[in-house]
């Protein structure tokens, strides 16, 4: 601090002010980045419920005009982004693909041409689409939201093993319109999302998330 201190005091003013505007601007950068970095789990998961939430209300306030909140709906959707969108899906991609495919960080830093010529890398990137679209949202990312949405809205006279086998049971009978309807916004997302670098497949997920929650 003696040192800083003195450093200053040999500067004009002008000069002075930059450098405090930039070491400020700095750490502030630094401090955020180190955050993300050093959690980046919890990271995923507050805005995966951020988003969810913040949607929601955007679309029962301001699309559907409802007068009254349906706080129900919206815990559902809280819930289903920490638990798919925030954790499942976060360990899917981070940890399970990383395994499951292993030259898939070298195909993530290649150009796109290069990418392109890459054919081990494209048959893994459809494969990673595949798995996504065709496995992970039908047995994980729906069951969980009808679960959620089913317990949230549990009557008083029914048991949570009862209201699980109903909201699974309303699944099975909308799981074609559901899963041909997610398919046809997701696949062409994620096959754009899975030729980016790594860093920011996860950014952009959440962002189509944002249109995916309001339809």
């Amino acid at each position: 601090i003696f040192f800083r201190i003195s450093t200053y005091a040999k500067m004009s003013i002008p000069a002075i002010v930059p450098q405090i505007v930039l070491r400020s601007n700095h750490r502030s950068s630094f401090s955020v980045s180190q955050v993300i970095q050093k959690y980046p789990f919890l990271s995923q998961n507050v805005i995966a419920v951020a988003k969810g939430v913040g949607v929601d209300i955007f679309v029962q306030k301001c699309v559907q005009k409802t007068e009254h909140l349906d706080m129900k709906r919206t815990l559902a959707f809280a819930g289903l982004g920490a638990a798919y969108s925030g954790g499942l899906q976060y360990f899917m991609f981070v940890n399970l693909f990383k395994k499951m495919f292993p030259g898939v960080e070298y195909f993530a830093k290649q150009p796109l041409r290069a990418k392109l010529a890459n054919k081990k890398g494209m048959k893994d990137m459809i494969m990673q689409v595949a798995l996504k679209n065709f496995v992970a949202s039908p047995c994980l990312y729906f069951p969980t939201f009808y679960l959620f949405s089913g317990i949230l809205n549990k009557r008083e006279n029914v048991s949570v093993r009862q209201t699980a086998d109903f909201a699974l049971s309303k699944y099975r009978g909308e799981m074609w319109s559901q899963n041909i309807l997610m398919s046809s916004f997701w696949v062409p997302v994620d096959c754009m999302v899975f030729l980016l670098p790594m860093h920011l497949r996860m950014p952009v997920i959440h962002g189509a998330s944002l249109v995916w929650t309001g339809i």
